[in-house]
Order: structure tokens, then sequence, then C-alpha cells
């Protein structure tokens, strides 16, 4: 799901508040899933505000861990 600017705006404050740049890392989560590893990273617009989750998947290949999968999901 997109949003537009003033639908993200309404709802992750004024403006003025974001970050110059997404950013990344602040909130990052792992998890084991059969034979991968899954980590879930936070898309923050601003010091309390949150577009979403990245997604990667990775996978043990050739003695080393290897993206095989990123996906996003947005917060409704």
């Amino acid at each position: 799901m997109a949003f537009s600017e003033k639908e993200i705006t309404s709802l992750v404050a004024e403006k003025k508040s974001w970050f110059r740049n997404l950013q990344m890392g602040s909130i990052t989560d792992y998890s084991v899933q059969g034979n991968y590893v899954v980590v879930k990273v936070a898309a923050q617009l601003s010091p309390a505000g949150f577009l979403g989750d990245f997604h990667l998947t990775y996978e043990y290949k050739d003695n080393q861990l290897k993206v095989s999968g990123i996906s996003f999901s947005s917060y409704d």
C-alpha cells in the first residue's frame, strides 16, 4: 500500500520534523526460520515516525550468509 505525502504527513507529525533521508537500523529484529536467518529492519521517517519494515532473508551458501530475498511491508 502506498501513501501520498499528505497522508504520511497527517500520520507522522509535521514534515519539518522528518529526517533528510529515510533512516534504518534503530529497530532491528533477527529470527531463524527453518534454514534461513530473517532480519526485520524498521524504516524511520522522523524520530517517532516509522513507515514500515524491510524484511531480508539470508541463507548460508558458499560458507557465507547471503541475502536471498528482500521485501517491504508498510504499517497501516
